[in-house]
Formats: C-alpha cells, sequence, structure tokens
C-alpha cells in the first residue's frame, strides 16, 4: 500500500512538474519582494531618523483663552531641533491635561518639522471670593484655579460655598450632582440669552440648595429646589423683561407652580 502511495506521489510530480516549478519561484520572487520591503522600510526609518528635514522647527498652539502660548510649549518641554519621530505625543498630551484649564489636548505632526497643539480649554463660568482670593469653576463645576483678581472675566458670583468643598482640578465637593447641573444649567440660561450684557446679575446664593436666590438688579428670584431650575429662571427673567418692575426692590418668587409672587420692599 505504501509503495503504490509512493508511487502515485511520483507520477504526480512528473505530471505536474511545470505548475510546481511555477509555485516554487512564486514563493521565492514573494519571499524576495518581501526581503526588499524589509530592508527598504528599516532604510526609510531610519532616514527619518536621522534627517535634519525632520527635525522640530516650529511649535504651533490653537484654542487658547486663558492660558499663554509660552506656558503650554513650557510644559511640553519641547525642545527645537528635536527629531520630531521621536517625540511621544501621548505622553504630551496626557502632560497637557494635568492642568485643570485643559479639557483635551491633541498633538498632530506637520511634516516634515512641525507640531500642531490644539487646546480644548474649559470655560469659566463661576468665581466665589474666599480667604482673600477668588477661586474660579468651569461650566461643569470644576474648580480651575485661585487668583489674586477676577478683572477681565465675565462669570457668575456664587456664594455659599465652603472652602473645603473647592479643590483645584476637581469637581465641587460635597454637593451632589444634581445640584452642580442646577447651577451650571442657570449660567448656560444667563449665557445663552446674552443677559450679563443686559442685567446686573449679582451673584446666586447658594447656602441653602432648598432656597436658591439668583440677585438681578436690585430684587433676587427666590428659585427653590433645584427641580426644574431652567423653566424657573425663564419665568425669572420673562417677568423681569416685562418691564413692569422698573427700579423695584424686593424678590420675585417662582419657586413653585402657578402665579409667580412678586413682593416689593416698603
Amino acid at each position: 500500500m505504501a509503495k503504490k502511495t509512493k508511487q502515485s506521489y511520483g507520477n504526480y510530480i512528473i505530471d505536474n512538474k511545470e505548475e510546481i516549478l511555477k509555485r516554487k519561484k512564486k514563493i521565492i520572487k514573494l519571499k524576495k519582494t518581501m526581503l526588499l520591503l524589509v530592508v527598504m522600510i528599516s532604510i526609510l526609518i531610519t532616514l527619518a531618523l536621522t534627517l535634519p528635514t525632520f527635525n522640530l522647527s516650529e511649535i504651533l498652539v490653537s484654542g487658547l483663552v486663558n492660558l499663554s502660548e509660552d506656558g503650554v510649549k513650557t510644559t511640553t518641554k519641547l525642545q527645537k531641533g528635536t527629531n520630531i519621530f521621536k517625540i511621544k505625543t501621548k505622553k504630551i498630551e496626557k502632560e497637557l491635561e494635568k492642568n485643570p484649564y485643559i479639557l483635551e489636548a491633541t498633538i498632530i505632526r506637520k511634516y516634515p518639522n512641525k507640531l500642531s497643539i490644539a487646546i480644548n480649554e474649559r470655560k469659566i463660568a463661576f468665581y466665589t471670593e474666599i480667604s482673600g482670593g477668588f477661586y474660579v469653576i468651569d461650566d461643569k463645576g470644576v474648580v480651575l484655579e485661585k487668583k489674586e483678581s477676577i478683572e477681565g472675566i465675565e462669570a457668575l458670583r456664587i456664594e455659599g460655598i465652603d472652602e473645603t468643598c473647592l479643590k483645584i482640578g476637581e469637581q465641587i465637593k460635597n454637593i451632589d450632582e444634581d445640584k452642580i447641573k442646577a447651577i451650571c444649567n442657570i449660567h448656560k440660561f444667563i449665557k445663552e440669552n446674552s443677559l450679563f450684557e443686559k442685567y446686573n446679575i449679582i451673584k446666586l446664593e447658594v447656602n441653602d440648595f432648598v432656597d436658591l436666590k439668583l440677585y438681578v438688579n436690585n430684587l433676587h428670584m427666590k428659585l427653590g429646589t433645584v427641580d426644574k431650575v431652567n423653566s424657573k429662571v425663564a419665568r425669572g427673567f420673562s417677568i423681569i423683561e416685562s418691564g413692569t418692575l422698573g427700579e423695584m426692590k424686593g424678590y420675585v418668587d417662582v419657586s413653585f407652580e402657578g402665579n409667580p409672587v412678586i413682593y416689593k420692599e416698603k
């Protein structure tokens, strides 16, 4: 049986000799092509890592609002003349994102010798004055820094948050997510409707989250709890914009459904 199998195999070789030779030639050709590709890739990598053409000559930074270009460049620790292929962009992005102001940093190589750094900054929305300084907070409730001055910053003043709740780089502590969201929604409504420009919006009082108060001009809105705070703020400003209150001192209570209560101080 074994003898017959060997003979059959021999006959197959004889009958298909040309086809087998073609196959072998293809395999040899493929191996040579693969070897050539490996050599070419190796040469290209070597050239890319050694040619001065690919040495960093310029760093482009975009998206800055509060941060300085020099500050961003200093954080990257990048030096001109460094080969751009040797730069670990992901590592630098993570280093940049340690800055509380930076929500996201994206680095792109601009061949042959430039780097583009796109910064997505957090947006300042609030500030609170504590211990002789000003904590600035973004529109998601993240504490960005403590400053000596807030000159030139358009933000809503909040009162009633203890300093122990404020840690730079982190969201306001000891306040649940719904309450933070409510504060942020109030600022968003004011910002999107350009109300900072129309009115003297003094502060948002959050001493008691059962009774939020927004101080505008000479009066304040009693907003009550965080439930449906968007519609409450909208109702409050609608009453103010109607012009019927003038320079009235007192409050508008929109903390409940139904007709609001308007109280005028005597």
